[in-house]
């Protein structure tokens, strides 16, 4: 998030007051406003898990055995060519793949 864009919208939410007090103390440790702190931390959050959907984490070891199986000369088995026609009737948004139903 950009500390210089203007910050047009709003938005509220209710916290008991033992959270607020949580929440204007720690805030304050880092020098920020109750606001800025917890915009920060729930754009970081929501970053973090859009982040966990779109990336697949791959060992290296099973990287590696990956790249082999990718480089072997082999004919498809019939798994794969199933795998292939599930994919072909998925459908991107954008950079976003849709499973078929």
């Amino acid at each position: 998030m950009c500390a210089f864009a203007a910050k047009t919208e709003r938005l509220s939410c209710r916290i008991t007051p033992e959270g607020k007090k949580l929440l204007e103390h720690v805030a304050a440790r880092h020098g920020m406003s109750v606001s800025d702190y917890c915009v920060t931390l729930a754009i970081d959050a929501a970053s973090r898990e859009l982040l966990d959907e779109l990336v697949i984490r791959i060992p290296v070891d099973e990287w590696d055995a990956l790249l082999a199986q990718l480089d072997a000369d082999t004919d498809p088995n019939d798994r794969l060519k199933d795998a292939a026609r599930r994919f072909a009737r998925g459908a991107f948004t954008g950079d976003v793949y849709h499973a078929p139903d």
